[in-house]
């Protein structure tokens, strides 16, 4: 640093103009201050000009006084008395200790009246939607990928920091996972907790219906805790995990990981009570369906592939005998009851 960005430094400094990083450079300069005479002549003739006021206590003078008498000796007469008067080093001496106590008391207060904050990068989160009749396919920050089913909502941050990647799902997403040992990827659903390394699953976990995760590759952790430590399962491929939200407990099982993965493919897989089936298919086409009290617990299994809901309709009338009526977005069904 040159001497005239010095000048420019320390006089900014005095009349308090200087910004945040040139306060800072200030703050380095004042730190070398007894080793810089280049730096104790500016601030000197700084402080001269300047109309800043300095207040030095009572142990400030003590201190100033005391550095003095540490670095002078007294000077002897030809008739060899000690006589209290001092050599012209004597003032040199005392301007330059003064210039130190004045700069470390000028560095002081500059610390701690303009504290140098470490500025935490800001993370904004986003929240995905695949509305209803729709399907979308999300690639997170780190390149996982989700497969959005319909009436899903993904948030997830700009960017994973920390120890883990992190998000929340409401709805249906079958995700592939980047792996990552050293940052799992964890997702929120519902106070119900997925951590994965890295591995593909379907999870689906709608509002006011059951949570399930079917693996296809790989192995995760389900668990009620956000530590992990407790209430947790671990499954591999070809399993499922379910959580009973009455008994708040986590159950597991083998199964066919099909008929819950193959929506990606256009399929629309019917299998349970027809209250069950009737809330897929309104999700699916983004249509209400209304049915007749006794008709609940009617039974159905049956895919359908790319077809348009008026054929559903008619074939879920067909195997269950039913009648319907469809008026606008909403269907009407009505039979005798199973």
């Amino acid at each position: 640093m040159d001497k005239n960005y010095k000048e420019q430094l320390i006089k900014k400094y005095l009349n308090n103009q200087c910004t945040e990083e040139e306060l800072e450079e200030v703050a380095e300069l004042f730190k070398k201050a007894d080793n810089d005479s280049e730096l104790l002549e500016i601030f000197g003739a700084s402080l001269e000009s300047s109309s800043t006021e300095i207040e030095i206590t009572e142990e400030h003078n003590q201190e100033i006084w005391n550095k003095i008498k540490d670095n002078t000796q007294p000077v002897k007469t030809p008739t060899s008395k000690t006589v209290k008067f001092y050599s012209k080093s004597f003032f040199r001496v005392a301007s330059i200790v003064l210039l130190v106590l004045c700069a470390t008391y000028f560095l002081s207060n500059l610390l701690k009246e303009k504290p140098i904050e470490v500025q935490k990068p800001v993370i904004s989160y986003h929240t995905e939607e695949c509305k209803l009749g729709k399907k979308s396919k999300l690639t997170l920050p780190d390149g996982s990928v989700a497969y959005m089913n319909a009436g899903t909502k993904i948030t997830y941050p700009s960017k994973f920091e920390g120890n883990t990647r992190q998000i929340s799902l409401s709805g249906e997403a079958f995700f592939d996972i980047v792996r990552d040992e050293k940052k799992p990827f964890i997702i929120e659903s519902n106070n119900v907790y997925t951590k994965v390394l890295g591995t593909s699953f379907n999870l689906s976990y709608y509002e006011n219906e059951a949570f399930e995760l079917t693996l296809v590759t790989g192995k995760v952790k389900v668990s009620t805790d956000t530590n992990h430590k407790k209430d947790s399962v671990v499954i591999l491929p070809n399993h499922q995990v379910s959580f009973n939200e009455k008994t708040g407990s986590l159950a597991t099982k083998k199964v066919d990981v099909t008929p819950y993965t193959s929506w990606k493919e256009g399929k629309l897989v019917l299998k349970g009570d027809l209250a069950t089936v009737t809330k897929k298919i309104e999700r699916w086409y983004n249509k209400k369906i209304v049915l007749e009290k006794g008709l609940e617990k009617c039974s159905i299994d049956a895919t359908y592939k790319n077809q348009h809901i008026n054929n559903v309709i008619k074939g879920l009338a067909f195997i269950l005998e039913l009648q319907y009526t469809i008026n606008g977005d909403t269907i009407y069904l009505k039979g005798k009851g199973c």
